[in-house]
């Protein structure tokens, strides 16, 4: 485990991330059901992923605000969309477009902009001679990874995780599937109840005593 995941779990509640794997699977289910009753088959492929999209991005910002993280939904610069954004402790989440793989998402200038912050992840470039300023680490850029199944079922969807890119996305510092994740918030669980639990200590309470012919000696 790195140190990206052991910040994650230390902030984001672990019923954030139970809720996100719900929401990535309701929105698949959603987006197949509606494209398959309303939209023709030529458009079909067009809209199931923006549908996939929106529901996402519903999803994903209502799991944030039941579990206290701070949500917004910022208009991109210049204009043109609104990407939803989840806070909690210096910890910035956004999504990724679903793709067939699991790789770093598109490089759109909002997600360069959130990224920036994890440019103390890459190692520093020294200058013999200008003085290299040490990033900053107490912020971080994370992303909820969603990939569509290539063949499967796409009701479903493939893998679901977060991943810390690398300030200029070009590829992952760190990623871990969901369920994965959530198996770290069991194992911390259980080492702090073993550290709470105080040692047995068992007396020795027999009374040497001496036999009777060597009392007698």
């Amino acid at each position: 485990m790195g140190e990206c995941i052991d910040r994650l779990i230390s902030v984001y509640p672990r019923n954030f991330v139970t809720e996100l794997i719900e929401a990535a699977d309701t929105a698949f289910a959603e987006a197949d059901r509606l494209t398959t009753a309303y939209v023709e088959s030529p458009e079909r492929s067009n809209m199931l992923g923006q549908l996939r999209h929106a529901r996402l991005e519903a999803g994903m910002r209502g799991a944030a605000g039941r579990n206290g993280l701070q949500v917004g939904s910022p208009h991109t610069n210049p204009k043109g969309g609104r990407y939803s954004v989840a806070t909690a402790n210096g910890i910035t989440l956004i999504r990724g477009n679903v793709q067939a793989h699991r790789g770093p998402p598109r490089a759109t200038k909002f997600r360069k902009q959130v990224a920036e912050t994890n440019r103390w992840l890459s190692p520093l470039q020294p200058d013999f001679y200008m003085p290299v300023p040490t990033p900053r680490s107490d912020a971080l850029c994370a992303v909820l990874v969603v990939a569509a199944n290539k063949k499967g079922d796409p009701a479903i969807p493939g893998w679901i995780g977060i991943g810390f890119p690398h300030h200029d996305l070009g590829s992952w510092a760190e990623i871990m599937s969901l369920n994965d994740i959530l198996s770290l918030y069991h194992d911390a669980d259980t080492g702090r109840g073993a550290a709470t639990e105080a040692p047995v200590e068992i007396r020795d309470r027999a009374i040497p005593m001496l036999k009777k012919g060597n009392r007698e000696a």
